[in-house]
This record gives structure tokens, sequence and C-alpha cells, in this order.
């Protein structure tokens, strides 16, 4: 049986890390995309998808479970993704 991410969110609230592997496998490619199409790198865009779910385990006590977990990994992978973007402009200029 599969556990849905609110499942899976509340598991890891409670401290299971397995439930931090299941919701990486189900998410990561997804992530990693988007993070690629900001970055339009992809050894930034694996460096950011791995950063996004190392806050989703420290955070994961703020999420509401009442919202689909998503759009907060997508909030998220962008951020992250702009901040990576302005470091690089600095090095450049």
């Amino acid at each position: 049986m599969s556990l849905d991410d609110r499942a899976l969110t509340f598991q890891l609230q409670a401290g299971n890390l397995d439930a931090l592997g299941h919701l990486f496998d189900r998410h990561w490619a997804q992530v990693y995309r988007t993070a690629l199409a900001v970055t339009h790198d992809p050894a930034a865009a694996d460096d950011i998808a791995q950063e996004v779910f190392l806050r989703l385990h420290k955070h994961a006590a703020r999420i509401d479970l009442t919202l689909p977990l998503l759009p907060w990994l997508y909030r998220v992978t962008v951020n992250l993704s702009c901040t990576w973007l302005k470091r690089q402009s600095r090095w450049l200029d």
C-alpha cells in the first residue's frame, strides 16, 4: 500500500526517516527538472534538489498537513534556484 504525501509528511514529522526517502523517491525528478529549468545547470540542479529535501527534513514540523506538499517543494526549489542564479551573476560581474 502506497502512502500519500500527507501521511508520509506526518510520519516525517514524527521522526521517520524512511518517509523522507519515500518522498525523495516520489518527487526528486520533478524537483530536479524544476531546478534545471531555472538554472540550466545539471550540477546546480542536482545540488538544489538535494538541498530541497534537506530543508524538507529540517522544517518538516512547520509543514501544514492540510495543504498539499508539492507546492511547498516547488516554491523552495524555485527560491533556491533563483538564489543560485543571483550568486552566479555576482561572479560574472
